[in-house]
């Protein structure tokens, strides 16, 4: 048998009851303190993480103080990223880290790669799924990565890490209202020992738009336990998540300019499993694991485009089945002022989809594939000198279908003085193209080429001189071999080169105990090589500035202001355009009201500009919040 078939079926047959035991053991210490077992982590290095590597968090602390209602408000707030709801709340969202495509960046929940190439976005992944309430933390990491994490990293990563269970029996319940009655609502439930601990918990989100025609409503369960076993401490989660959004196509001019005024109806549902582990065998020497099985469901029903400025789309239907099993193992080591990991992973992928095309008659869309991956890797860290760190990356992936690739990645830091920091960093990376570019069959091509990524950036950081945190970071990225859709050919093609440059400043001044104030920057600017065109969605500039005011223990106040800068977009009734600039601001006030009750009110677009951040899709004005949120 298959060794990787074994552990799949033993993984996936076995898990709840592990859970389920963990669980049952954490109710005998429901006085416990309020601890945590130690925490498995993945970081844009799987070596401790150095100043050099180009990232930013948010914990779930910041989460609160900030307010925010969904994870794609979230991530508006963090250096580096552009994103934006395109097609209104019920569309789906487009990141874009660094100029990157939005299937450029890989996104992972508790270390699991969630991205589906089984659709026409190239794997692009819809970050409506996921409930902020169940996020402990994100991380971003800025760059090619493709040497740590393989192919789809060839921007950047996010990193989405889920609530992690305590070491004691409580509970949080969380529910809000906005003054358009949409409702959002959570509830976590936690048990454990110094041995064990579990949570699970359960959130709901119904939204409507007030000022169009679109909708989201999200259903999600979460369950998670912690325990010692075998000399290890193991960490295994269940994540499920169900979707349903409506509202006009992407492209199709929204509200304001759509012709045909059915909206498309997309239901989709997320179910993850995943077990990881780590095993110290001496202080210097340990071994890391992890299982994971996905699977990803997709129903589509698009009512078509009418013809405009640009040719139309016709009516279609799809749905889609995405399965993935991974496994990765590795083993570390130090010695002296050198760390040193090594490791092997493989992958196994099936995507699936049926549906059907209206040309006058209805052309059927089916495709079968299967993909799989084997890997090695390994990471090399170490102190040149008091001052000097270097870090060395490299992995060969050898994937099915495709030829063997090796990548790399090497950064160096240097500290001046102990408080400012010279880097830079340099890697190559790779993408494979989707299945849906491989195998539809309308537009796929079986010989399409991997995407390739030159990724070099480099500046400086000067910390805690006067309470304020500086880095400024220049960075120049090449993409080639991109995928693209030939009209002549009517097929998928390799083709292009866009070339993304520019510079970030990021500005973190604590003015004292009670006032903080952050202020990011970033200048892009992307070229495409060989052709007159632009690029859709990159704003040239972007801007976020916050303060946060915390008068008293009990009351933290947050106001920011976000500025994105001009930038091109296209629909089929008007074709490619120039959405002018805007400055959108908001307010949240957290306020403690007795010992375990805590008040959120929040004011989004407090100035009430009226924005388009895609054609003809309004985003609403003035929205106040409310929420309410009991922890015990």
């Amino acid at each position: 048998m298959n060794p990787f078939l074994f552990a799949k079926l033993l993984y996936v047959h076995y898990w709840p009851l592990v859970c389920v035991i963990c669980l049952i053991s954490g109710t005998s210490a429901a006085d416990a303190a309020d601890d945590q077992l130690p925490e498995l982590t993945v970081t844009a290095s799987r070596l401790a993480e150095s100043g050099s590597f180009p990232s930013s968090r948010i914990s779930r602390t910041e989460i609160d103080a900030l307010g925010p209602r969904s994870t794609v408000d979230l991530l508006r707030w963090l250096p580096g990223v552009h994103i934006e709801q395109s097609g209104g709340a019920g569309g789906i969202p487009f990141l874009s880290i660094r100029g990157g495509e939005t299937n450029f960046t890989l996104v992972l929940i508790d270390g699991v790669p969630v991205n589906d190439p089984t659709n026409s976005r190239g794997g692009g992944f819809d970050f409506n799924q996921i409930d902020v309430n169940i996020i402990e933390e994100i991380q971003v990491y800025r760059g090619g990565i493709s040497a740590v994490y393989g192919g789809d990293a060839i921007s950047g990563v996010v990193h989405i890490r889920t609530l992690r269970s305590r070491q004691k029996t409580g509970m949080n319940l969380r529910g809000g209202l906005d003054a358009e009655g949409n409702s959002e609502a959570s509830a976590t439930f936690n048990l454990g020992n110094e041995d064990a601990a579990g949570l699970i918990n359960i959130s709901t989100r119904d939204y409507e738009s007030p000022d169009s025609d679109n909708d989201l409503r999200r259903t999600q369960f979460l369950a998670k336990a912690q325990y010692k076993l075998l000399g290890a401490n193991w960490q295994s989660s269940i994540l499920s998540s169900d979707t349903n959004t409506k509202s006009f196509p992407e492209d199709s001019g929204g509200d304001e300019l759509a012709v045909l005024r059915n909206l498309q109806d997309r239901d989709s549902s997320q179910l993850l499993f995943a077990t990881q582990g780590r095993a110290s065998f001496t202080p210097t020497t340990a071994a890391n694991m992890r299982f994971a099985w996905s699977k990803h469901r997709e129903t589509d029903d698009n009512p078509g485009i009418a013809p405009g400025a640009l040719m139309g789309v016709p009516a279609n239907f799809t749905r889609s089945k995405y399965r993935r099993f991974d496994v990765d193992a590795s083993v570390s080591q130090e010695i002296g002022d050198t760390d040193l990991i090594a490791g092997a992973s493989y992958w196994r992928a099936t995507g699936r989809a049926n549906g059907t095309i209206d040309f006058g008659f209805l052309l059927p869309t089916q495709f079968d594939i299967t993909q799989e991956m084997t890997s090695a890797y390994t990471e090399f860290q170490t102190q040149l000198s008091d001052n000097w760190q270097l870090n060395i990356g490299l992995r060969y992936d050898r994937p099915r279908d495709f030829d063997s690739e090796t990548s790399f990645r090497v950064s160096s830091s240097y500290f001046l003085l102990n408080t400012v920091e010279l880097f830079f960093t340099s890697s190559e990376g790779y993408k494979l193209p989707s299945l849906f570019a491989l195998a539809n069959p309308i537009v796929g091509n079986p010989n399409l080429d991997p995407e390739r990524s030159n990724n070099n950036e480099f500046g400086f950081a000067i910390r805690n001189i006067a309470d304020t945190d500086i880095r400024i970071t220049g960075f120049h990225n090449r993409f080639k071999d991109l995928v693209d859709f030939d009209a002549v050919t009517f097929s998928s093609v390799n083709r292009g080169e866009v070339v993304a440059k520019g510079a970030e400043l990021e500005f973190d001044w604590s003015i004292n105990s009670n006032w903080q104030f952050q202020f990011n920057s970033i200048y892009t600017d992307t070229d495409v090589r060989s052709d007159d065109v632009e690029l859709r969605r990159r704003p040239d500039w972007q801007h976020t500035a916050n303060l946060s005011y915390r008068p008293m223990d009990t009351t933290t106040l947050f106001f920011g202001i976000r500025y994105i800068g001009d930038y091109f977009d296209s629909s089929i009734p008007t074709g490619l355009i120039e959405i002018g600039d805007y400055t959108t601001a908001s307010v949240n006030v957290r306020h403690k009201l007795a010992k375990n009750t805590h008040l959120n009110v929040q004011v989004e677009n407090l100035f009430n500009k009226r924005i388009q951040e895609s054609i003809g899709f309004n985003s609403p004005g003035t929205l106040l919040n409310i929420s309410i949120s009991y922890r015990q």
